[in-house]
Parts: C-alpha cells; sequence; structure tokens
C-alpha cells in the first residue's frame, strides 16, 4: 500500500514538479506500479467509451448484437489498448534508451522505464479530457469512430476534407499534451542521464518526428487500403 502510495504522488508529482519527483525516481525507480495505474485507468476509459458507442452510434448497428457479442467486442478493445500501451512504453524506453547510450549517458534501462512510465500520465489525462468531452456531447452527435476524438492542436483550424489526411493527422500531433509530455520528457532524461537541456531536447525530439512519421504512415497506407 506504502508502494502505491508513493507511486501515486509521484504521478501527481510529474505534472506539478517534474524535476523533484525525477530526482527521487533517479534514487528510485520504479515503472510497475505507475504503468499498473495507468493501464487500469486506460480500461475503465476503454470501457466507458464502448459503452457510450454502443448506445450512441446507430451507424454501428451494435443493437443488434447479441451481449455475448458485445462482451467480446470490449474485450477486444481492451486487449488493443493493453497491446498499444505496453508495446509504445516499451519501444519508447528502447529507442531513448539507446541514444542515451550512444551519447554516453547515465542511467540504466529501468530507469527509462520509469520516466516513460511516469510520464504517461500526461496522455492518461488527455484521454479523461476526451472522455468528459464525449459525455457533454449529445448522442445524437456521435455517427462514427471519428466523433469519439476532439482536435487539440493545430488541426483544429483545419478540416479533414479540405487538406490531406497526412497534412491533418501531423497538425493534430502539435498540441498542447504532446508539448506538454515532450518538456517533462526532457526534464526527466536530462535529469537521469545528466545530459544538458539541448541534448536531451535533441533525442526526445527525435523521437517524436520518428515515432509521428511512423503513425501517419500506417494511417496514410490504412487509407490506401481503405480505398482499395
Amino acid at each position: 500500500m506504502v508502494r502505491i502510495i508513493n507511486s501515486l504522488r509521484n504521478l501527481l508529482g510529474i505534472i506539478f514538479s517534474p524535476s523533484q519527483t525525477f530526482r527521487h525516481l533517479k534514487e528510485n525507480p520504479n515503472f510497475i506500479i505507475p504503468a499498473l495505474i495507468i493501464i487500469s485507468g486506460m480500461i475503465l476509459i476503454t470501457i466507458l467509451l464502448s459503452s457510450f458507442v454502443i448506445e450512441a452510434g446507430k451507424d454501428f448497428k451494435i443493437e443488434e448484437i447479441e451481449p455475448t457479442g458485445i462482451i467480446i467486442m470490449k474485450s477486444f478493445s481492451i486487449i488493443i489498448v493493453l497491446i498499444l500501451l505496453i508495446g509504445n512504453w516499451l519501444f519508447k524506453s528502447l529507442f531513448l534508451w539507446f541514444f542515451i547510450q550512444l551519447f554516453n549517458g547515465k542511467g540504466k534501462f529501468n530507469h527509462i522505464l520509469s520516466i516513460t512510465c511516469y510520464s504517461a500520465i500526461i496522455p492518461f489525462l488527455k484521454e479523461i479530457l476526451n472522455l468528459i468531452l464525449i459525455c457533454i456531447k449529445t448522442p445524437s452527435k456521435i455517427t462514427n469512430l471519428s466523433s469519439l476524438q476532439f482536435a487539440y492542436g493545430l488541426d483544429i483550424f483545419f478540416s479533414s476534407e479540405k487538406i490531406s489526411q497526412t497534412l491533418y493527422t501531423f497538425l493534430g500531433k502539435i498540441n498542447f499534451f504532446s508539448i506538454w509530455h515532450m518538456t517533462v520528457l526532457i526534464i526527466g532524461i536530462s535529469i537521469i542521464s545528466e545530459f544538458n537541456k539541448t541534448k536531451s531536447t535533441f533525442i526526445v525530439l527525435f523521437y517524436w518526428l520518428f515515432s509521428t512519421t511512423i503513425q501517419i504512415g500506417i494511417i496514410s497506407l490504412a487509407g490506401s487500403l481503405v480505398k482499395f
């Protein structure tokens, strides 16, 4: 129980005092408990979103599906969320750790994984805000999957119908939460690896560009397959 309370305190510390929190994590790395906390929260959000879609999504015709089918759909959604979350954390940690070692920085892999898991509280806050906005939104306006995501970045100034999907997705990646997330990662890496802010910023920005390019590529490929 004490470890859970300490992990919750550190998660709050990432929001209000990241530098102090990362100095503590440098001496006491811990990623399992914060990972479990955020995973539990994301599973809850996934279940709530699934329930909301089942009630409001006329275009999905989910009302025709039997209860057993609904349970399978929710279970499948949860499994996808788990795979994406854990896969993203491991890939990000390996990427950052590799470049830290490449530049002769300090810190073990579990330190970097701790940074990744604790900083995930920021994207998690974005998902909470997204859920709140969906709950406020009237059910009649939930007509497709795109209705479940709100624009938080530069994409808010453009229409997805007037610019390419690639550009629209890229603009969406430039938002308050992603900038906040990257800033926290930069602080964490600079403290753990003992790099200056310039080198830490370069590593984090390079990861962001790399991961964003992959995501846009996957989305573009999926769009091409649908058209095909």
